[in-house]
């Protein structure tokens, strides 16, 4: 039998203190660092929509000189897309538990988090 002390947890209980800003910190830098590699992904999906769907609907214009059809955009968006997506994934699935968050809350904020570059260079270049 394990001692106990006064709070009835083992003594030899690995215990970490909760420290809520800290625990932030490194799922915020990753998801800052993977928000920049989402640029280019989110960058071409939107050159993607911009071309097919949304011109189709007439709410935009095709490119004139854009005449490959929708083959060569499936055969890069799909690939990027599933990396990113697996890589941004498993990433906060290994964070996520440290936060000691909701799980609703923490994928909430991340989110926002790895779409923040891409919005910061919209403003900027005014799209």
């Amino acid at each position: 039998m394990t001692p106990m002390n006064s709070r009835t947890e083992p003594a030899t209980s690995p215990r970490r203190p909760h420290l809520p800003r800290l625990s932030w910190v490194l799922p915020v830098t990753a998801n800052l660092v993977l928000g920049v590699v989402a640029v280019v992904p989110l960058w071409l999906l939107m050159q993607f929509a911009r071309n097919y769907p949304l011109a189709a609907l007439g709410l935009t214009g095709r490119e004139p000189t854009d005449n490959d059809g929708m083959l060569p955009w499936a055969l890069l968006l799909v690939p990027m897309w599933a990396v990113f997506l697996g890589l941004w994934i498993s990433v906060n699935l290994l964070m996520r538990e440290r936060t000691g968050a909701s799980t609703g809350r923490y994928w909430g904020w991340v989110v926002v988090v790895v779409l923040a570059p891409t919005g910061v260079l919209a403003g900027v270049l005014g799209l």
